[in-house]
């Protein structure tokens, strides 16, 4: 379902990265929906956008998610290997690992500018109507 909705909510790109960038969509989104984010954004981000995923639902949620991979989510050079350091804003220069450019970005990302996370999040909410999640939910199973 999640891999569905980055098809047709995100632009193609960002698909296309994470295939080329090799990273289970799973392994990606687990931390963030096990957690809601408490394990690893700042306590006034989270309680944030809780308020949002209270308020306006599950398409928040996905939103919420979405958001981190449309902004974080590592650059890849025209299909080589992934230049997986420094690549991205809030990047660690001595990492490895795309996953840990992407969590690591988000960490920074959040503590530093959290409004335009969130704003992307309300975004991302607009367009996602609970219906869209139903019929890939119903579809899923």
């Amino acid at each position: 379902m999640l891999d569905a909705l980055v098809r047709q909510i995100l632009p193609a790109g960002i698909h296309l990265r994470l295939e080329s960038l090799e990273i289970p969509l799973d392994v990606l989104a687990s931390d963030h929906f096990l957690s809601l984010t408490s394990r690893s954004w700042p306590l006034s981000a989270t309680v944030q956008l809780w308020d949002v995923i209270f308020t306006e639902g599950q398409p928040a949620l996905f939103a919420s998610f979405l958001a981190l991979l449309q902004i974080y989510l590592p650059e890849v050079n025209n299909g080589e290997e992934p230049e997986v350091c420094g690549s991205i804003p809030g990047a660690v220069v001595d990492c490895v690992e795309p996953i840990d450019i992407f969590r690591q970005a988000i960490r920074k990302g959040v503590a530093e500018d959290f409004a335009y996370v969130l704003q992307r999040v309300r975004e991302l909410t607009k367009r996602m109507p609970q219906a869209l999640i139903d019929k890939l939910r119903a579809g899923a199973s």
